[in-house]
């Protein structure tokens, strides 16, 4: 992963606006054209700056009653649910609705999970962040802890570092 390329996405955490640039010119300088290139270094990062190994990026189409899976790393890079309803589920509708941060503490015990769902990927602490572009969420950015990692919730550099990276996804796709 390209120095710059992380020291853009720190810098977010300080001055959204010039780190955006930074960021820009980081993910061309390094040759990742292709927004898939762009995300999994953006997941790398996460990687190497949270507690958490497991991300993800399900994306809401338009005028669509499911969310689909687009990218993961870790376990999560083939996920066995790559679509998810969002019409009656209560943490589906929620993260679809939000523009701040959704943060499930332990899953088997929030009132708003799929159950099936829960105990067949054996989550636990649930994150997703909104990735919003025109006032418009156009996705979720998620990671989390599943079976034995147990319950960790996000400390406030690392919820600052997950909203960073959210907020740089559109900009990420605009480059495409």
């Amino acid at each position: 992963l390209p120095a710059t390329l992380l020291q853009a996405f720190l810098k977010l955490l300080f001055d959204t606006r010039f780190a955006f640039e930074q960021l820009e010119v980081a993910c061309l300088g390094a040759g990742l054209a292709a927004l898939e290139q762009a995300f999994d270094a953006a997941l790398e990062v996460l990687c190497a700056n949270t507690p958490y190994k497991n991300h993800w990026i399900y994306t809401f189409p338009k005028d669509s009653e499911f969310a689909e899976f687009y990218l993961g790393n870790g376990p999560a890079k083939k996920p066995s649910v790559s679509r998810l309803p969002i019409g009656g589920d209560k943490m589906m509708e929620e993260i679809a609705a939000a523009h701040d941060m959704v943060i499930v503490e332990d899953a088997p015990l929030d009132p708003r999970t799929d159950k099936k769902i829960v105990a067949e990927l054996q989550c636990r602490t649930i994150i997703n962040v909104p990735i919003i572009f025109d006032k418009r969420n156009l996705g979720s950015l998620g990671t989390g802890t599943f079976g034995e990692e147990g319950v960790r919730l996000p400390s406030p550099a690392v919820r600052d570092l997950l909203k960073a990276v959210a907020q740089a996804a559109p900009l990420l796709a605009a480059g495409e």
